[in-house]
């Protein structure tokens, strides 16, 4: 690869092509500088092409006056003759609200034989039938599944769950407004299920109902490595529907290397199970564990399932991180409460620094949408973090505390849109490399 220089008296200067890759990775996450990087030379469109192109994002969605749909553009570039990004294509986002553009989306892949390792689905409105779809006949290749859904529940989720045969990581998200639909699991008879599911990540108001349907699937046997959940709570205090939790870590006991768990509490969420929700969480069977993050506005709850954890002697976390957000009805009136302080103080001063590598600490100050407000909780939660009496783990190092704003998203953005959908202004995987936005 040449490259003119202008300082260079010699002539063009020879790069070489690692040493390009390596540059152009780190706008993977910016589709605006690779599309420029692969109009500089023929040798730059390989590299830039893999970054655009291997999990494509497709938007059908409306938002008032700024609806999104780059799915028309998508499948005529896709048919085209002239395409040459097929065999880049690894997987797909479809953040599509019509079932009629989400089936002819998967039609193009099928129709090219596109490899799909990762396929993530939104739904809308309506009821989805994946087996209309044919998505474990077309697609058996899928190894990491997302199901996302705002309506009715997708009846055959299961079904596709289990006739996935290279499936490693399943994702299933839920919107809060539908929150109270649980869907019904059905025991699926098979004689190896599922083995080579090793990641789980749940946003769900009962994450209980499907993580007791893979107890009881048979056929499974349970390896989870990364289990990722979010639960909605309606209650400011406990740790939701997870009743299931505890039986579903200790099955994984031996495997399970990498938990977070993280309330999000909404006030208008039905209280119809209130009598269910957990409030005492033993985590104590995880002796492999080796990262754990925990959110909780319940401060009292999250340090005593972290002492009772941290007090099992075979028990070493590399990295262990405590989220704090304050109740929205209390905004930095949680922060300054002495409680809130001592207990935090008191759970891990002169305790557990030989059982963890690394504490981090993160505080959320949250959004007024009025400057002088949001700088004066942001110091109130400065404040804190510089008052807490962690003096032995400051001593080794071991410590990193964070102060950060809850985050506002431009209307119509497509942030705005992943944050509505995914609850991030990121679409939520991780495949290889870091997660990117974006359409094509």
């Amino acid at each position: 690869m040449f490259v003119n220089s202008p300082t260079s008296s010699t002539g063009p200067i020879t790069i070489p092509h690692e040493l390009v890759d390596r540059i152009l990775d780190f706008n993977h996450s910016s589709v605006p500088s690779l599309a420029s990087s692969s109009l500089v030379c023929k040798d730059w469109l390989v590299t830039t092409r893999y970054h655009l192109f291997r999990i494509p994002v497709l938007y059908q969605v409306s938002l008032g006056r700024g609806p999104k749909d780059n799915t028309n553009a998508f499948i005529e570039v896709l048919n085209s003759p002239l395409c040459t990004f097929r065999s880049t294509i690894q997987g797909c986002v479809l953040n599509v609200e019509r079932g009629g553009v989400r089936s002819r989306c998967l039609d193009a892949l099928a129709a090219h034989q596109v490899h799909v390792d990762l396929l993530i689905i939104s739904q809308y409105i309506g009821r989805l039938s994946f087996a209309e779809l044919h998505i474990s006949e077309r697609f058996s290749s899928i190894r990491n599944l997302v199901y996302w859904n705002i309506g009715t529940w997708a009846l055959d989720l299961p079904e596709l769950v289990t006739s996935l045969p290279l499936l490693e990581s399943l994702s299933v998200y839920t919107k809060l407004r539908d929150i109270d639909e649980t869907p019904h699991f059905p025991i699926t008879q098979g004689l190896d299920i599922l083995p080579g599911l090793r990641t789980l990540r749940l946003r769900l108001f009962h994450p209980s109902k499907l993580l007791q349907w893979l107890l009881d699937l048979p056929g499974y046997h349970t390896q989870i490595e990364t289990l990722d959940i979010v639960v909605y709570n309606a209650h400011p205090t406990g740790w939701g529907l997870v009743g299931a939790l505890e039986t579903f870590v200790a099955a994984n006991s031996q495997t399970l290397y990498d938990l977070s768990l993280k309330m999000e509490y909404y006030s208008d969420l039905p209280h119809d199970l209130d009598d269910q929700i957990v409030h005492d969480l033993n985590l104590t069977t995880l002796i492999h564990l080796r990262s754990l993050t925990l959110r909780s506005h319940d401060i009292h709850a999250m340090c005593q399932t972290l002492t009772r954890l941290l007090q099992t002697n075979r028990v070493h976390l590399n990295v262990l991180t405590l989220y704090s957000d304050p109740l929205p009805s209390l905004n930095n009136q949680q922060y300054i409460n002495d409680s809130f302080r001592e207990t935090l103080s008191d759970t891990f001063e002169d305790n557990f620094f030989d059982k963890v590598d690394l504490l981090r600490l993160k505080f959320v100050s949250p959004l007024h949408f009025r400057i002088d407000l949001d700088e004066e909780n942001m110091a109130k939660v400065t404040s804190l973090a510089h008052s807490l009496n962690l003096s032995s783990w400051k001593t080794r190092e071991k410590v990193d505390i964070e102060v950060t704003k809850a985050r506002n998203w431009q209307k119509h953005s497509i942030e705005m849109i992943n944050r509505i959908i995914w609850g991030s202004r990121l679409v939520p995987f991780r495949f290889q490399n870091p997660s990117r936005i974006g359409t094509l």
